[in-house]
């Protein structure tokens, strides 16, 4: 049996700016960096380097005939931005608050106009069919865009890609910077410090969907106020000298382990 490799549809057309500021955030790209980190993080842990070959050589063979998916590029991760000019800009919410259904064009408050607001350089189309896609957004019956959702959950077979795509540049990202932390000269003056993780020992699983219910909102609230924040604080110039722009986030991952 050999791999399968889910198609999708061709991704955005990337400009040379593009390419260049934000090929940093290329997530299945880099998988020689996370490996790399990993293999690090467990040396440091103590693990044997016999123990992690002969692992990794089981892993790998466990796992042979996995499905493949195609990764979205870069700036297709970036459309989630959409969402959050939606929820935060006055003109796109209605009186509650929430994002309101948007004509599809216009020069003020229409679906068009908030890509332009929030990624000015990609293509509504492509942004509309991503969201579509990813069960993100609809089109109601007078031709309205609708939001069905602020955030991006596993639809099986509908966005699984997208997905992975987060989950690769979290992990990542959050690899190298535990390992920068942990091999700094002077741990104290390191910025970007990974800072506490809160959990039970003993939660009562019966209370999982109040909780779930409760991470999703406090944390889209938060990433919410980050993603504006980085968005008013990122770089306008085209080119720059290396050293002088990088990738800074913050994520936040609810987790469950059963006993």
């Amino acid at each position: 049996m050999s791999t399968r490799t889910r198609k999708s549809r061709p991704p955005v057309r990337r400009s040379s700016s593009q390419q260049s500021s934000l090929g940093l955030l290329d997530s299945a790209g880099q998988w020689r960096e996370m490996l790399d980190h990993l293999a690090w993080v467990l040396r440091r842990s103590g693990v044997k380097s016999e123990d992690l070959a002969a692992e990794f050589s089981k892993c790998l063979k466990r796992h042979q005939n996995l499905e493949a998916l195609n990764v979205p590029p870069s700036e297709v991760m970036e459309y989630a931005r959409i969402l959050t000019r939606w929820v935060t800009d006055p003109q796109f919410v209605d009186e509650q608050g929430k994002p309101r259904a948007l004509p599809l064009r216009g020069r003020a408050g229409s679906f068009t106009s908030l890509a332009r607001l929030a990624l000015p350089e990609a293509r509504t189309a492509d942004i509309l069919e991503t969201l579509e896609r990813c069960g993100i957004l609809e089109r109601t019956a007078d031709g309205h865009i609708k939001a069905l959702s602020t955030a991006f959950f596993p639809k099986k077979g509908k966005n699984d890609a997208h997905i992975l795509g987060f989950a690769l540049r979290g992990i990542g990202a959050m690899m190298a910077s535990a390992r920068s932390n942990l091999s700094s000269p002077d741990p104290s003056a390191q910025w970007c410090q990974f800072l506490r993780i809160a959990s039970s020992e003993r939660f009562d699983l019966k209370y999982l969907p109040q909780y779930d219910a409760f991470s999703r909102a406090s944390a889209l609230e938060e990433l919410e106020k980050n993603d504006q924040w980085f968005r008013r604080h990122e770089t306008k110039r085209k080119r720059w000298k290396k050293g002088e722009v990088g990738c800074v986030g913050m994520g936040i991952f609810v987790f469950r382990l059963e006993r």
